[in-house]
């Protein structure tokens, strides 16, 4: 028997987004091959997260240097300044959520599959970051998740979450395997808005900054000490220069310390069995369109029409702008999937599930 498409829960995303960016990154398997920083910052968080539950008890310095080489070695050609954040962001990590996790043992990144109603075509997989059991005994699926949103308890985020594909996909996906857990842990981090400086004031040994005098050198007071504050009236000014990585780096951890919070978050999540069935529906009701969209496309192109006509675009700000298919969609270029364009190539149908 033939093996079934895998129907993921990001398929289910993108198919719910815009059909014919599906078919573009799911029918034919065709992606870009330009690394988005947003996405090799989120693959390496979730390495730093396996290197941390593969190596409990370590001391924080230990776990947060294992956690960052960890995190490194997901990419090539790290720059130094996202090499220097990283690096803050898991030191900040270690330093503020280490010592209150309340995971005793866990499996990290559990693949499973299991059958859609009704479907003879797809069956439905993921990659689960990890199964546990709480130090109270109780069974947890556990997520971490890299936002650029607001994590405040009052946040609209843990409201849609709790609605998310993915987490009913996983929790179904634990009963395949057959666990049933008893709650779901989001272990979330914010990723930084702060970026490095291109002016910073030069300071001294001592810590004084470089008041540089109309005659370009530096104002010495009568007294033979260095002058701290720069006179615009007289000429005067402080010499700066362009803040370094590893300066940026030690400002973004000063700022995570002082507002954890605003950074971290950790909560559990439940989901109601109505909504399990209302999602098992769904992914059964979605096998279906993605079949039936197929078979338009034979029609269309049986009536001299591009195969991808089939598939409705959802063309918008929000959905087109960023998409990796834009100048192709607008310009209504088919591709050709045996032969993809220049800065695409063939990684096949569920390369999440390949990703490690």
């Amino acid at each position: 028997m033939a093996s079934k498409e895998k129907l993921t829960a990001s398929r289910m995303t993108c198919w719910l987004f815009c059909q014919r960016k599906h078919l573009f990154a799911y029918d034919y398997g065709i992606r870009s091959t330009a690394e988005r920083d947003a996405l090799k910052f989120g693959t390496a968080w979730h390495a730093a997260q396996e290197y941390r539950y593969n190596n409990c008890g370590l001391p924080k310095g230990d776990m947060a240097q294992g956690m960052f080489k960890a995190a490194l070695d997901t990419a090539e050609n790290w720059d130094e300044v996202t090499v220097a954040k990283l690096q803050a962001c898991i030191a900040g990590w270690c330093a503020v959520m280490l010592e209150s996790d309340e995971i005793a043992e866990m499996r990290p990144e559990v693949e499973f599959t299991y059958p859609i109603e009704g479907s003879r075509t797809f069956e439905a997989a993921g990659k689960i970051d990890g199964l546990a059991v709480l130090k109270d005994g109780r069974t947890a699926l556990v997520e971490h998740k890299t936002t650029s949103e607001d994590l405040s308890p009052e946040s609209a985020y843990w409201t849609r979450l709790r609605f998310n594909p993915q987490l009913c996909r996983y929790i179904l996906g634990a009963r395949a395997l057959g666990v049933e857990c008893d709650t779901v842990v989001y272990d979330v981090f914010r990723k930084p808005a702060i970026s490095p400086r291109e002016s910073v004031k030069v300071l001294d040994e001592s810590g004084i900054p470089f008041v540089i005098g109309a005659d370009g050198n530096r104002v010495i007071k009568k007294d033979g000490t260095p002058k701290k504050t720069a006179d615009a009236a007289k000429g005067e000014c402080y010499q700066t220069k362009a803040e370094t990585p590893e300066e940026y780096g030690a400002r973004l951890l000063e700022d995570i310390m002082a507002r954890p919070d605003f950074y971290f978050a950790r909560r559990e999540v439940t989901v109601t069995d109505a909504q399990l069935d209302a999602f098992k529906e769904m992914e059964s009701a979605m096998a279906k369109q993605v079949l039936d969209a197929r078979e338009r496309g034979r029609n269309a192109v049986a009536k001299g029409r591009e195969y991808e006509s089939a598939f409705m675009m959802n063309v918008g700000r929000m959905t087109c702008q960023g998409c990796d298919y834009e100048n192709y969609c607008m310009a209504g270029i088919p591709i050709n999937p045996e032969k993809p364009p220049e800065g695409f190539a063939y990684v096949g149908s569920t390369p999440e599930l390949n990703a490690k």
